[in-house]
């Protein structure tokens, strides 16, 4: 990430970004990671040097790069959020659950839930149902958003889908709008 830097609190690692914008990486799965840190630096620009000196003049061109790397040795997978936030404000706090299928926060007012389980199962965990391995469902400020990407059925909100493939719905202001691939 092009960063001035990158903080670790836990599961979360945070950059400050170099333009007011900064990441939160919030490492789900595993619970318990194990990051490393590091920088990489470098000065070349190569073919776009033209278009630098225009825009910069003279200036020196240097970039560098801060990274965080997650360890498992369990050889399974990896469950991470990427959140961006204006400096000064706060990322928000994501809670897992589901042994780490799932993760809740809730952002301006809205209940956003992403499932991203490593086999597909039933969970129910702060009233989203969900049968399958892919979702995602955001509820709040008068409108509810269930995309069911790899499963069988999705309810939060007071809503459900059910489909053979992949269906997103929008319910706001008393209508329902959506996308559907039920080409299978």
């Amino acid at each position: 990430c092009l960063a001035n830097g990158v903080k670790m609190d836990g599961g979360v690692a945070t950059y400050t970004g170099q333009l007011g914008v900064n990441l939160a990486v919030t490492l789900v799965e595993p619970g318990k990671p194990e990051f490393t840190t590091g920088q990489m630096s470098h000065n070349f620009i190569g073919p776009t040097m033209g278009f630098w000196r225009k825009v910069n003049g003279t200036n020196k061109f240097e970039e560098t790069q801060h990274f965080i790397r997650a360890k498992r040795t369990d050889h399974k997978g990896y469950f991470a959020v990427l959140y961006p936030f204006r400096a000064g404000e706060t990322a928000p706090a994501f809670v897992p659950w589901g042994q780490g299928a799932g993760v809740t926060t809730t952002v301006a007012g809205e209940k956003q839930t992403a499932i991203c389980a490593e086999q597909p199962g039933s969970f129910n965990e702060g009233g989203v149902v969900f049968e399958g391995q892919r979702a995602l469902a955001r509820e709040g400020n008068g409108r509810v958003v269930l995309a069911l990407l790899s499963g069988k059925r999705l309810e939060a909100g007071g809503c459900s889908v059910s489909a053979s493939g992949p269906v997103s719905i929008v319910l706001a202001e008393g209508r329902v709008t959506g996308e559907a691939n039920l080409a299978e």
